[in-house]
This record gives C-alpha cells, sequence and structure tokens, in this order.
C-alpha cells in the first residue's frame, strides 16, 4: 500500500505482476537488452520498486543512487557505470543533479511524473503503456525474456563511500540477493499475513533485502511517504514487522526521556524506574532465563504505567523490529525488547548482500548481532578481524579489479578466499557474533594499546541535547 493524495491506496499481487511485466517490456521496446545497466535517482515507493523487478526480470542490471547523492557523485557513478537509461522521480530531482546530467547529453531519462517534456526526457506511464501494447502483441514475450536470467548474472551494481571518498560498485548478482533474502527470512521466521511499514532507502541494499524477503513470505508491504511521516504512517499502518536503524531508534528514546523531564517529578521517577524493570527483564530474557515473580510483578506495573504506551507509539502490534547499518546502544536495546518490542540487532555490508548475522525472536542476545545466516562462513583473523565466505558474498568492484582483489585474503588451506569485512569482532561460546568497531576506527593510545571508540559514541549519542556523535 502507498499513500496517493494522502489517502491510503493498495495493490493486489496480481497488479504487481502485472505493472512489472508492463515496465519490463517497456524497456524490451526501447531497445534494452540482458546486462545493460539501468540507474534510479529516486526516492522510494512502488514506482521505484515496480522499476527495480522490471529492471532484474529483463536481464539488465539495477544501478540505485542515493536520492541525495550531491551531484558530483552522480555525476561519477553516471560516468562510471555508463546506463543505457536514467530513472528519477520528480522534475525538483532533476533540477537538482542538472549540473551532473548535462555531462551526458545522449543519456535517455525516464521521469516517474505522469508527465515529462523535454529532450531524450519520457514518462514512466509512457514506458508502462508501450510495454503493455507490446504484451497484448507478443503475450509470451515477457516469459521469454525472464526465463532467460540465471542465478549468476550481475543484478546490480550499488555505490558505497570508499575510504578515498571516491565510490565504488558493488557487484552482486541474482544468487547474492535471492539467497540472503530466502535465508533471511526462514531465519527470521517470517510469517505469511503481516504487515511491513518501509521507510529506509530503497537506494540501500538493507531494505531492498527486506523488500524481497516479504515478498516472498506473503508480508504486506507499506511505503511510508517519508521519513518525516514516519511517525503518522505508524500509526495508519500499525506494523508487525519494520526495518530500522539506530538513529530512529535513539530518537525515540530521547524524546521519552524529554518528556518524563518535562512531566513532573513524579512521572520522571515512575519513568526512569520502569526503563530499569525493562533493562533487567531483556537482561535475563537474552540469556533464557525466567523472571523471578517480584520482577514478574513489577514488569506488569511498569508495562501499565509506561510500555503499553510506547508500543502504542511503534503502532501497538510490532512483533519484531530489525535493526541494521549501525551498532545499536545496548541500553537502547534492552529498553525496548525489555517493554516488550523485540529489536533484533543484525549485523552486513553491502558487500555481502547484506546480512551475515541477525538474531531472531527465539534466540537475541541483546548487544550481540545475532547468529550466523545458515550456508555462509565466518571466522576470525589473529587480528580480530570478520572474515567471511559463503554464497552472499559480492564478486567485486567494478572496474576496480586492484581493489578488488586487496578485499579479499586468501585461505591457508587452499579453499575459498575469504572476504575481509574491515570489522573488529568475536563469538561467544553460544555462537552469537560481537563486533567491537570498525578496524580502521581503533585509536592506538601512547602505551600501544587499541580503544575502540564506538561505544562511547553510542552512549553520547543516548542523550536528548545530542543530535549525532
Amino acid at each position: 500500500m502507498y499513500k496517493q493524495n494522502k489517502v491510503w491506496v493498495g495493490m493486489t499481487a496480481g497488479r504487481l505482476l502485472e505493472r512489472v511485466c508492463n515496465v519490463a517490456l517497456g524497456l524490451y521496446a526501447r531497445g534494452i537488452r540482458k546486462g545493460d545497466r539501468i540507474a534510479i535517482l529516486a526516492e522510494s515507493g512502488p514506482v521505484w520498486s515496480i522499476t527495480d523487478y522490471a529492471v532484474l526480470s529483463n536481464g539488465a542490471v539495477n544501478v540505485p543512487i542515493y536520492p541525495t547523492q550531491p551531484p558530483h557523485q552522480v555525476e561519477y557513478i553516471l560516468r562510471e557505470s555508463a546506463p543505457k537509461l536514467l530513472f528519477v522521480s520528480t522534475a525538483r530531482q532533476l533540477r537538482r543533479v542538472d549540473s551532473a546530467l548535462k555531462k551526458f547529453p545522449d543519456l535517455r531519462i525516464v521521469s516517474f511524473q505522469p508527465t515529462a517534456d523535454g529532450e531524450n526526457l519520457i514518462s514512466f506511464n509512457a514506458v508502462e503503456e508501450e510495454g503493455a501494447k507490446l504484451a497484448a502483441e507478443q503475450p509470451e514475450l515477457y516469459d521469454a525474456i525472464s526465463s532467460d536470467v540465471f542465478s549468476g548474472d550481475l543484478a546490480s551494481i550499488i555505490y558505497t563511500s570508499g575510504t578515498t571518498g571516491e565510490p565504488k560498485g558493488v557487484m552482486l548478482t541474482h544468487s547474492n540477493v535471492t539467497f540472503n533474502a530466502l535465508s533471511a527470512g526462514t531465519f527470521l521466521q517470517i510469517e505469511p499475513g503481516g504487515t511491513m511499514l518501509s521507510f529506509l532507502p530503497l537506494s540501500h541494499v538493507f531494505e531492498r533485502m527486506v523488500l524481497y524477503l516479504c515478498m516472498n513470505r506473503g508480508v504486506q508491504i507499506n511505503y511510508a511517504t517519508g521519513i518525516e511521516t514516519v511517525a503518522a504512517d505508524i500509526q495508519d499502518v500499525r506494523p508487525t514487522l519494520m526495518s530500522t536503524v539506530p538513529r530512529l531508534l535513539e530518537k525515540i528514546y530521547a524524546r521519552m526521556q524529554k518528556n518524563a523531564a518535562e512531566g513532573g517529578v513524579l512521572k520522571k521517577k515512575v519513568f526512569h524506574w520502569s526503563l530499569g524493570v525493562a533493562r533487567r527483564s531483556a537482561q535475563l530474557s537474552t540469556i533464557g532465563q525466567p523472571l523471578p515473580p517480584l520482577l514478574q510483578f513489577q514488569r506488569e506495573i511498569a508495562d501499565h504505567l509506561v510500555f503499553a504506551k510506547l508500543r502504542e507509539a511503534v503502532g501497538g502490534r510490532i512483533v519484531r523490529m530489525v535493526s541494521g547499518g549501525a551498532a545499536l546502544p545496548m541500553d537502547i536495546a534492552l529498553v525496548f525488547t525489555g517493554a516488550g518490542i523485540p529489536v533484533l540487532q543484525g549485523y552486513g555490508l553491502t558487500e555481502t548482500s547484506p546480512v551475515i548475522a541477525v538474531n531472531s525472536l527465539d534466540h537475541n542476545r541483546v548487544g550481540s548481532v545475532g547468529r550466523l545466516l545458515p550456508g555462509l562462513e565466518v571466522q576470525i583473523a589473529e587480528d580480530g578481524e570478520i572474515l567471511t565466505r559463503g554464497p552472499h558474498v559480492f564478486q567485486g568492484y567494478f572496474n576496480k579489479p586492484e581493489e578488488s582483489a586487496a578485499s579479499f585474503g586468501a585461505d591457508p588451506n587452499g579453499g575459498e578466499r575469504w572476504f575481509k569485512t574491515g570489522d573488529i569482532g568475536h563469538f561467544d561460546s553460544d555462537g552469537f557474533l560481537f563486533i567491537t568497531d570498525r578496524k580502521k576506527d581503533l585509536i592506538k593510545t601512547s602505551g600501544g594499546k587499541y580503544v575502540a571508540p564506538q561505544m562511547i559514541e553510542g552512549m553520547i549519542n543516548q542523550s536528548q541535547f545530542v543530535e549525532q556523535a
């Protein structure tokens, strides 16, 4: 579902498939063939997903560009990836990157808006209508085109920031993203019939993978209008599943603290007492221990006074929130989980499609990033770096053979090479993975000891007086 003129409207799976088929054939009619690259510069929404599915089923390669990416980076991505076609959301977005687009006068542009005027500029509707006409004329063409797409074919090139500031194009195959979505969906025990609110950018592989997962598991997807409307959209949709990032949870936590502080001495004391109950409850449940009778009684009181209101603030039906993208501060994870909002922290990178490990409802060890997805391998190097290999690992960086080679380490036994994540971590005795810091961020003291600043940054971010540490 999505909002149109401030009203939620739905789209059935059958209608979605029809539109994907039409757009794919519309691309085919305009000369797009297997292996061609198609860029998308747009805000998230149903049209973004339709375009993505159409590009992939056509055998072409999706090159997503963040809608906030500065023009000089847009120019770099377009120059290196050399797309045959660029999808753009609005006239405003076109104006924003006009300086970059002027460097590519022959690039054909498709606007998500109903009408589009200009040289090399066509509307999304025109592409879809052209495909519908072709589908009526050749009803077997879509199946013929999509059946020529194989698991080892390139699906997407996703640009991430390099250490030098120059973006690197991560090459992911259909097999990479399919393995990750299927494996994560099974591991997280996602059941059909749930409701998901999507508000993170689809330009990032994390949100795309979650939407693939939801499509596969029969979960209804609802697109937030924008980050500024998420609070209202949550109340409308009342989701059972959300993918999120720590910063959103940190803001909710800081707002709770602020409201308690402004509510008077008694309200503040009750609030902080309830947080203590949540922490103690989560600390026991995360290691599989039952709550003592007194703590259970205290939790029932805290639930009535505080926790129920917190759950209602996120729609009142949340079964699981999957957090990724950055480390989740321990205290926030304890409070939300103890209040009956399971926050399942996971871990991965764009280069790993993205999930390597994640917590589940049955096994949620707060502070960890969970256990490994089945079917992949991880080992900890001597210096503490996390190494991984398996069907989730990318194929290399586009047009960067030297950097691709440098990102892998040889197996001493002559087996498959290991991808070097750049993260420092360790396993506990139960197989839960813990992330300490980024390898490059470790601070070496004058005494030769390495210090990880990530935990300190997380504690600072919890303050209502700090926007970002």
